[in-house]
């Protein structure tokens, strides 16, 4: 992911006005920047940030044309195998969050540490990866006042941490994301993507009034999505896709329809790398 990222993305029942009892549009832009410093050669500091507004009426904000901020991050990547020319690379890299949006403060959640590994390899035009990430959640109270998915300032498997996983907030989380591209041309770019969260509750408490559905201390969801991606000029590139999220239980308690649910969505994202300021600040000189 380049420094910048601007999604455009309309949930799928959107063009379905017969998908659920009542129409639910979803439109939604989200910026996301993440960009990085080098403290050495192979070592690399990223500060990430995003913003989201939904264009469309929102389900769980208080006012209209709100902004909502994401939880800055700061991070830090680094090598643990192989180089360059190595058929199998192994990094890692840790990240805490600063819990400054509306869902994480809804949580009383006090930080959040990340720490992921992944695993890469290429063949010719085709490139696989594995990500395992394991996620400690702090929190001032072991249950929050979300009662709803709130898919906010994200992209990918981020979204994760925004998923309902009942009345009790996330103590331990971990994910596996596995992604497939190929590159037929320089130019172009397909990825295929697949993913599943695991959360793991705090322990329930002995008292009455709890959903039936908040015995279970483990909830799953999962992620799917296709892309293609187009690089306009060296450095800027559009990036088409539709993605899927099945958050196993809806905020009743009911199991969620795994596909093409109300967060099914299609975008479509301007990416911003690094390089493409490298090339106006050479073509300046």
């Amino acid at each position: 992911m380049g420094p910048l990222t601007v999604r455009n993305l309309a949930s799928v029942p959107t063009f379905q006005q017969d998908a659920d009892l009542t129409y639910n549009p979803r439109v939604a832009t989200n910026l996301s920047i993440a960009p990085s410093y080098r403290l050495s050669k192979s070592v690399a500091l990223t500060v990430g940030l995003g913003l989201s507004r939904e264009w469309t009426r929102n389900d769980v904000q208080t006012s209209p044309n709100e902004v909502w901020l994401s939880d800055p991050t700061i991070g830090i990547g680094y090598p643990l195998y192989g180089g360059t020319d190595a058929p199998v690379t192994l990094s890692g890299s840790t990240t805490i969050h600063v819990p400054l949006s509306p869902t994480s403060r809804a949580a009383s959640t006090i930080t959040r540490i990340d720490q992921s590994i992944t695993a890469s390899t290429r063949l010719s035009k085709l490139a696989l990866s594995y990500t395992a990430r394991g996620s400690k959640l702090f929190h001032e109270f072991t249950t929050g006042q979300l009662e709803a998915p709130r898919l906010g300032a994200c992209l990918g498997v981020e979204c994760f941490r925004f998923m309902h996983t009942g009345v009790r907030n996330t103590s331990w989380s971990n994910s596996h994301l596995v992604s497939l591209s190929y590159a037929p041309f320089s130019r172009l770019r397909l990825s295929a993507l697949g993913g599943v969260g695991l959360s793991y509750l705090y322990p329930l408490t002995d008292v009455d009034g709890l959903p039936e559905d908040e015995g279970p201390a483990f909830r799953y969801a999962t992620l799917t999505q296709l892309t293609a991606q187009v690089e306009v000029v060296s450095g800027c590139s559009l990036r088409a896709g539709v993605e899927n999220f099945y958050a196993q239980l809806r905020p009743d308690g009911v199991q969620q329809a795994f596909f093409f649910n109300r967060y099914a969505n299609v975008f479509l994202d301007l990416v911003v790398s690094e390089s493409l300021f490298t090339t106006v600040s050479k073509g300046q000189k």
